[in-house]
C-alpha cells in the first residue's frame, strides 16, 4: 500500500453486515468522489449474505478498496464497536483525515471535498452534515436538519449528526484512539459512536463544524440499525429509550472519555443523582444541553417527569 501521500488523503472506514443489497451503490458513490485521494477500508461483522464476495469483486476493480486488517482483539458486535475499533487500529501514516461510512447510503459526489473545505476554512477537527433521508419502499424522502447552533454542553446530551456524515482530522482520530482503546472490550453494545466521537472532540477543545448542506442520501429500510423514524414511530422509540434509561446511562458513561472539567462533572453528577433538586436545575439549563429549541423543551419536560 502506498502511503507516501499528501495530508489530504482520506481513509474511509466502512462497516458492513449483511449489506449486499445496497453496498455496491454505496461503494460506487464513494469511489466516484471528486476528491480522488482516498482509500476505503471495509470491516465486516460476520455477514452471511454476499457482502464479502461483493467487496472482493470491487477490490479487484479498484485498488483503493481494502479489507481492514483485524487486530485479533475481541470486539462487541455493534456499530459503535466496529467503527471505534477501526479508528483505534487504523495506521494513520499517510492519512490526513478519516471518514465514517455506512453500507447502505449514497454520498453526494463532492461530500469529501466539501467536508475538507469546511474543516480547513473553520479550523475544525470534526465535520458533520445534514442528511436527506429516503425510503424506496414508501417512495418518500425528507430532510434531516442537524446543524442547529452549538450549545455550551450539547455534546453531553447528543451527537453532532449521524456518524455516516463524519469526517475527522488525523489529530482528532489519534487522540480519540488513545482514550477509547482501553474501553473497547467493555463498551456497552448499545452505545453510539456518533455521540462518543462528538463528545470527545468538544470536551477536549477540538473545534467541530456543522454543515448546513445535506451531503448524504440516508437510505431507510427495515434493517436499519437506527435510522430516522418519523411520526408516532419516532415518538414511541424515543420514549422507550428514555424509559429503559439508555439515554441517561450513556450520558454518564461518556464521562470516561471527557476531559473532566469542573463544569462537565457538575452536570454529570446531577444526571447521576437525579433527585428533585437536580431535576429542577437540569430543566432550568435545558437550553444549554440540546441544539434544537424544540428538543430542549422536550428534554426539559422529560427531566421534570423523572424520565431521563
Amino acid at each position: 500500500m502506498n502511503t507516501s501521500s499528501t495530508p489530504q488523503r482520506v481513509a474511509v472506514l466502512l462497516a458492513t453486515y449483511n449489506g449486499a443489497k445496497h453496498l455496491r451503490a454505496q461503494l460506487a458513490s464513494i469511489l466516484a468522489q471528486t476528491h480522488l485521494d482516498l482509500m476505503v477500508f471495509v470491516r465486516d461483522d460476520g455477514s452471511t449474505d454476499q457482502t464479502l464476495q461483493l467487496v472482493s469483486e470491487v477490490m479487484a476493480q479498484d485498488t483503493r478498496v481494502h479489507h481492514f486488517a483485524e487486530s485479533g482483539r475481541q470486539r462487541i458486535k455493534s456499530a459503535a464497536s466496529n467503527f471505534l475499533s477501526m479508528a483505534c487500529d487504523l495506521d494513520l501514516e499517510g492519512f490526513g483525515y478519516v471518514a465514517f461510512a455506512d453500507q447502505d447510503d449514497v454520498w453526494s459526489p463532492d461530500k469529501i471535498e466539501r467536508a475538507l473545505e469546511l474543516l480547513r476554512n473553520e479550523g475544525a477537527h470534526g465535520y458533520s452534515s445534514n442528511l436527506l433521508a429516503f425510503h424506496e419502499g414508501r417512495l418518500a424522502a425528507w430532510y434531516i436538519q442537524k446543524h442547529h447552533q452549538q450549545r455550551r454542553f450539547d455534546y453531553l446530551f447528543q451527537g453532532a449528526s449521524a456518524g455516516c456524515t463524519y469526517v475527522l482530522s488525523r489529530q482528532l482520530v489519534k487522540a480519540l484512539a488513545e482514550k477509547v482503546r482501553p474501553l473497547l472490550e467493555t463498551l456497552p453494545r448499545t452505545n453510539s459512536h456518533d455521540w462518543i466521537v462528538y463528545a470527545y472532540a468538544r470536551s477536549h477543545g477540538l473545534n467541530w463544524v456543522h454543515d448546513r448542506r445535506a451531503n448524504i442520501f440516508y437510505r431507510q429500510h427495515s434493517s436499519n440499525a437506527y435510522g430516522d423514524q418519523q411520526g408516532w414511530a419516532a415518538v414511541r422509540r424515543k420514549f422507550k429509550l428514555f424509559r429503559s434509561r439508555w439515554y441517561r446511562d450513556h450520558i454518564v458513561w461518556n464521562q470516561k472519555i471527557l476531559s473532566g472539567s469542573t463544569e462537565e462533572m457538575n452536570v454529570l453528577r446531577r444526571v447521576q443523582r437525579f433527585n428533585l433538586a437536580d431535576r429542577l436545575w437540569l430543566a432550568s439549563h435545558a437550553a444549554d444541553f440540546r441544539r434544537e429549541p424544540r428538543s430542549a423543551h422536550a428534554l426539559r419536560a422529560l427531566v421534570l417527569l423523572g424520565l431521563l
